[in-house]
């Protein structure tokens, strides 16, 4: 292959490398905005009145079977005032200091409570433990939670709904829909209530962002086709008449194709490595922070980084180079 175009090549790859990473951390971020926004309910909750008995425990039971589930107070959309109850995966939210709750805070006696940013101040100190006032009751405060740019969350007081034996209106809710389900199947051995239609439009607090990642993942697929399509007939052409001279003399286009293939393999894994030496780069040297403030999840390890890279650009290039240079050999002795 000519230098020129080996270089061309390598460089395209390691622009859509990056590229592939925005669009990663974009979609994550923007998944995590919503949720921020909806005050971390889901917006197929299902909201259940409980009639004739308290929730508490019929909630206790699923904590106790290890069912997946997520129980937030039913006022959750009309007050800033939100108790909490899980067990099993949670997507816990950006945190600002200490910790959010896990699923052995729960149903151990304890008044516990994660503040909002913008609620610091009604935090005070007692004997060295941050406590805050909640219906008269004082809480140990266990995490401060928020994002830089404003969400609802960062207005928002949860507290550990176990603490709560009076509530009645209770959102279930799970990381999945399926699960939301089950949790209520179970319920309904063990108690009464009643489901309370709950639509999106009442609880999300912002936009949803749908329609927005759709058509950025279409864009960003456009590109990589495009890429696919430049990189591959660059790297064609520059060999073409290499690779119809061995099909004079006998070699089949389907092992041409596999040997081409192979470069473009390597080639693209070499650019792959240069695209993690920039990014390793840019990690010590402190010039991600800049972007901080954009970002309300947790970067991914630079190694499943690269991962991701492998099966978004370099295994896909590969094939398509394969297939592309065998038609091609085909069609030109047809």
């Amino acid at each position: 292959m000519k230098k020129p175009i080996y270089v061309i090549s390598v460089i395209l790859t390691i622009i859509i490398s990056f590229l592939t990473l925005v669009l990663f951390y974009y979609t994550k971020n923007v998944q995590a905005m919503e949720r921020c926004s909806m005050k971390l309910v889901h917006s197929y909750a299902q909201k259940v009145k409980f009639v004739d008995n308290p929730p508490m425990p019929a909630l206790q039971g699923l904590h106790d079977d290890h069912v997946p589930f997520t129980a937030l107070s039913g006022n959750v959309m009309d007050s800033d005032l939100i108790g909490i109850l899980f067990y099993g995966p949670f997507d816990r939210p950006p945190m600002q200091e200490g910790r959010f709750f896990n699923d052995s805070d729960f149903f151990q006696q304890r008044h516990l409570a994660v503040v909002g940013q913008n609620m610091k101040n009604n935090i005070y100190d007692q004997y060295g433990e941050p406590l805050i006032n909640i219906n008269g009751i004082n809480y140990s405060v266990i995490g401060i939670i928020g994002t830089t740019f404003y969400t609802p969350i960062n207005d928002c007081i949860y507290y550990n709904l176990d603490s709560n034996q009076s509530i009645e209106l209770v959102y279930m809710d799970a990381p999945r829909k399926k699960q939301v389900d089950e949790s209520i199947t179970k319920l309904m051995s063990c108690s009464n209530f009643i489901e309370i239609d709950a639509p999106p439009s009442g609880v999300s607090r912002l936009m949803h962002y749908q329609s927005g990642n759709l058509a950025f993942a279409a864009f960003f697929l456009i590109l990589l086709i495009i890429f696919y399509r430049c990189v591959v007939k660059l790297q064609f052409d520059s060999i073409r008449e290499l690779l119809e001279i061995k099909l004079l003399i006998g070699k089949s286009p389907h092992s041409l194709a596999l040997r081409s293939s192979c470069f473009m393999t390597v080639s693209s894994l070499f650019a792959l490595t240069i695209t993690y030496l920039i990014e390793t780069l840019l990690f010590s040297s402190g010039l991600y922070s800049l972007t901080e403030h954009l970002l309300i999840v947790d970067r991914i390890p630079l190694e499943h980084s690269l991962t991701l890279m492998f099966f978004v650009i370099v295994l896909p290039a590969g094939i398509y180079n394969f297939f592309y240079t065998r038609m091609r050999l085909r069609g030109a002795f047809s």
